[in-house]
């Protein structure tokens, strides 16, 4: 994980629970990330306050003194915790050149808002494949795509063309016509999409179709190889 951008490894609008050290005398807060800063090595956090609903308050950490400890399970599946850890010794002001190693820039408001709207778009992306209504094998069946394609999404379009309440069956390739995986949710749930019977699809668009039925199925079936 500590390869990974702090965008992604610290995924804006993510549930997070913060704990401190017994010396502190501090209960846990819980909040929500609201940005992180490479430059600064920072994370600030998103915090409610419990007389208002249109303010709200922010704390920044030092990332040199967090632990990423764990998702937490049952009912915030999503929720992370972020353990602070006391300084062995008292920060120097060598050691703060050392956990801070540039200096903060001048602030530019367009930056701000270019990096907002850039994590914002990470989160919608991020929750956008996000579907608890699937099942598990369907979900594995999603993430092995995704990987591979760069147009996957949940439909509730069925093999027929039909559509059923819940969305989870997942389409492929939708520009290219789009290939649907149902389940089982291996090679043998991949299907054509119906329109390719329709009036006005030329033998190019089936040809091409077919192809792309092809990848899906290997990409399906590599996945089962490797499980």
């Amino acid at each position: 994980m500590a390869t990974k951008p702090l965008e992604e490894l610290y995924l804006v609008t993510t549930p997070v629970t913060i704990t401190y050290p017994s010396a502190y005398n501090m209960k846990p807060e819980d909040g929500e990330i609201y940005a992180t800063d490479p430059t600064s090595n920072t994370l600030t956090i998103k915090h409610s306050l419990t007389y208002t609903t249109t303010s709200f308050k922010t704390s920044t950490l030092n990332l040199a003194q967090i632990t990423f400890t764990s998702v937490v399970p049952s009912a915030h599946p999503s929720r992370v915790t972020l353990t602070l850890k006391q300084p062995p010794t008292p920060l120097t002001p060598s050691k703060c050149v050392e956990t801070f190693p540039r200096a903060l820039a001048k602030i530019e408001t367009k930056d701000l808002e270019k990096r907002e709207k850039h994590q914002l778009r990470l989160a919608e992306e991020f929750m956008s494949h996000q579907n608890t209504e699937a099942s598990p094998s369907a979900v594995a069946c999603y993430d092995a795509l995704l990987k591979s394609c760069s147009q996957v999404e949940w439909t509730n379009i069925t093999r027929t063309g039909k559509r059923q309440d819940l969305k989870t069956n997942i389409l492929v390739m939708k520009e290219m016509g789009g290939i649907l995986v149902v389940e089982p949710y291996d090679s043998r749930g991949c299907v054509v999409s119906v329109n390719i019977g329709k009036k006005g699809v030329g033998a190019a668009e089936k040809i091409l179709k077919k192809e792309s039925l092809e990848r899906v199925r290997k990409i399906i079936e590599a996945r089962g190889e490797k499980a």
